[in-house]
């Protein structure tokens, strides 16, 4: 690539004045501000996720604009009410790691805000999964691990395909409520059921079917299952969504299983995942 000749007004122009660019310091907790007029989007689950998985490590730093004697958090909200309620709960204080831009106005810090907002990149749960699975993260290995395992093929891509297990959280969560036993025999049925068709991978229908193993998962019998399961087609389910769009999916598709794995009973009730009694296993 050929070097570009700026003059130092046509460098000002295109890149700023790097010269007077944030310079990096560690400052105390009391001494940063963080309740700007722009930053209105609070959410306290982010902070609660800071403190209990908190590493110090991984904490990137703030950006702050010192102006009028103040330091004023531009970006790192969460970040900062994150380390004072650890500061609080551990009596520890955490020098916080911030970038510091000097001279800027308050239109400035509006512009800088935006600019940072448009610049961040949002990472997909497949990339963070790649990388923990990569550093041999526990919880990860079993989890990928064990679903290919079974059959799916999980290659970290986000891309829905019939034998691909395509996301993360939602299967993440089946097994944080399964087990690791009740997991792995989940997905072994809905591999062998409905042979890996994407149509039958959706979250909708993973948490409908979890609905159902979750209430029954004692009482079915395997073989039994894949043999009347296989029947169930997308046109049925989409048919009960259709006809009950009031309700809930998770329900609605829970049920749809029961009814077509007991299709050999003549009556049975509604509701019945509310009631275990009365599911028939014969």
């Amino acid at each position: 690539m050929k070097k570009e000749n700026l003059s130092k007004e046509e460098m000002l122009l295109k890149y700023g004045d790097i010269e007077s660019e944030p310079r990096y310091e560690r400052l105390d907790s009391s001494m940063l501000h963080a309740d700007l007029p722009y930053q209105n989007v609070f959410d306290q689950s982010i902070v609660d996720k800071i403190v209990t998985e908190f590493k110090k490590y991984l904490l990137r730093p703030l950006e702050v604009s010192y102006r009028d004697g103040q330091y004023n958090v531009i970006d790192g909200k969460h970040r900062l009410t994150g380390i004072k309620e650890l500061e609080r709960l551990t009596g520890v204080k955490i020098p916080v790691p911030c970038w510091v831009h000097y001279g800027l106005t308050a239109e400035g810090e509006c512009k800088l805000f935006v600019d940072l907002e448009n610049e961040k990149r949002t990472i997909g749960s497949m990339e963070l999964y790649k990388a923990a699975y990569e550093a041999n993260d526990d919880y990860t290995v079993n989890f990928v691990d064990t679903i290919r395992k079974v059959g799916f093929i999980f290659d970290f891509s986000s891309n829905a395909k019939n034998g691909r297990i395509h996301m993360t959280t939602t299967p993440s969560k089946i097994l944080d409520k399964l087990g690791q036993v009740d997991f792995e025999r989940f997905l072994t049925l809905l591999y062998v059921t409905w042979n890996g068709d994407k149509d039958f991978l959706s979250q909708r229908f993973m948490n409908g079917f979890c609905n159902f193993y979750d209430n029954y998962r004692n009482e079915i019998n395997d073989k039994l299952f894949v043999k009347r399961l296989c029947l169930l087609t997308k046109d049925e389910i989409e048919l009960a969504l259709a006809m009950n769009i009031k309700n809930d999916k998770t329900k609605i598709i829970a049920n749809l299983i029961f009814n077509k794995y007991n299709r050999n009973k003549k009556m049975y009730k509604t509701n019945l995942l509310e009631e275990n009694k009365y599911f028939f296993m014969a």
